[in-house]
């Protein structure tokens, strides 16, 4: 039997451990999108005002990268397209 898995069909699993074991517990296929944060654009333009902020305060674009989870070109690209609009 063949099982494909994409982005429409996902497994579903929890950290389960009943014995000494650690393992997966299958709970139901989903989707990738009912797992992953969607980001409004009030978010993006709190995390602007939240870079902006760090970076005034003289931190290095690989800390603020690490704070948010991101590499450090996403910083610069990000404080660069601030940049352009000003």
């Amino acid at each position: 039997m063949e099982f494909n898995y994409d982005k429409e069909n996902v497994i579903v699993c929890q950290l389960h451990k009943p014995y000494n074991f650690l393992q997966f517990e299958f709970l139901k296929f989903g989707t990738e999108r009912e797992h992953l944060k969607e980001y409004t654009e009030n978010d993006k333009k709190q995390r602007i005002s939240e870079i902006l902020e760090l970076k005034q305060q003289g931190l290095s674009n690989v800390k603020i990268a690490k704070k948010f989870g991101v590499s450090e070109g996403a910083i610069r690209k990000w404080l660069k397209a601030e940049e352009n609009k000003n």
